[in-house]
């Protein structure tokens, strides 16, 4: 070899490796959509596949599930209320071929003295008394005490047997409910509120109900139905007015032991004349 003459290699350099190319990434793209998704329309399992699928950071993740379950529990909330509502209408009812009366409802300007002078006879034992400022006349046995009073659900009104002190509850008497702006506030309307009220009456399986009468009188549509339970027995009428978008339920209830007597002397005489006189 000539020392003069430079030295060259006769390896040759080798090209710079090119990166192969990366994995498509069609799979993360298609599960962060089914993740986002579920995340909407189906929140717990949304919430199982972020944590398992998503490369999120973490504090994005603890984030999305502490708003995810205060939306999750918000809504079975709002559920909650909406049918412990619906069953706050009922609490006692028994059956019988009731008919109850009501009227083409007065203007709301009548005064009382005309609309107590218009009233048929009162039974012997019974007196008329209003009750919603005189929207509504009931038959009240003498001797009976009566309260109005307006509470989460509307106004209602009491005529019992016993006297009731604050907070103390009754054993034999009649309850009236008046329900307004139905459609409004339930979503749906006053017949099938009304239905749905005496339905879910035999939803408890330790009560035994009646079948669920039906009765068209015209503006009115009454539901009635009866219900026994172990410590009370009860006849309900659910009664609906479309033109007034209105509800007024009635219950006559007494101890079942007690319960022929009550209802023979007081409760059909009682539900059986009900006068709804004027919409308010």
């Amino acid at each position: 070899m000539d020392p003069s003459q430079p030295v060259t290699s006769s390896v040759q350099p080798s090209p710079q490796s090119t990166p192969a190319p990366s994995a498509s990434n069609h799979p993360e793209t298609w599960k962060t959509v089914v993740t986002i998704i579920c995340l909407l329309f189906a929140n717990l399992i949304g919430l199982i596949l972020m944590w398992i699928w998503m490369k999120w950071p973490a504090w994005v993740k603890i984030i999305t599930t502490i708003f995810s379950l205060l939306i999750l529990i918000s809504s079975l909330v709002f559920m909650g209320l909406v049918i412990n509502r619906l069953k706050s209408y009922s609490s006692n009812p028994p059956a019988r071929n009731l008919n109850t009366q009501t009227t083409n409802p007065l203007p709301s300007d009548v005064p009382l003295s005309a609309i107590e002078a218009a009233l048929p006879k009162a039974p012997d034992g019974f007196r008329w008394t209003d009750c919603f400022n005189a929207e509504v006349e009931l038959l009240q046995p003498d001797g009976w005490f009566k309260l109005e009073e307006n509470n989460k659900d509307g106004k209602a009104c009491y005529l019992t047997q016993e006297k009731i002190k604050g907070t103390s509850q009754f054993s034999t008497g009649l309850s009236v409910q008046k329900i307004a702006s139905v459609s409004a506030t339930f979503k749906v309307g006053p017949v099938q509120f009304a239905k749905n009220f005496v339905t879910v009456l035999a939803k408890d399986s330790a009560n035994k109900a009646s079948e669920i009468e039906q009765v068209d009188k015209g503006d009115y549509t009454n539901f009635k139905r009866t219900l026994t339970a172990t410590d009370f027995k009860a006849k309900y009428v659910a009664i609906a007015n479309t033109k007034s978008d209105t509800v007024y339920i009635l219950w006559f209830e007494s101890p079942p032991q007690d319960w022929d007597n009550a209802f023979n002397k007081y409760g059909d005489v009682m539900l059986s004349n009900l006068q709804i006189l004027r919409q308010l």
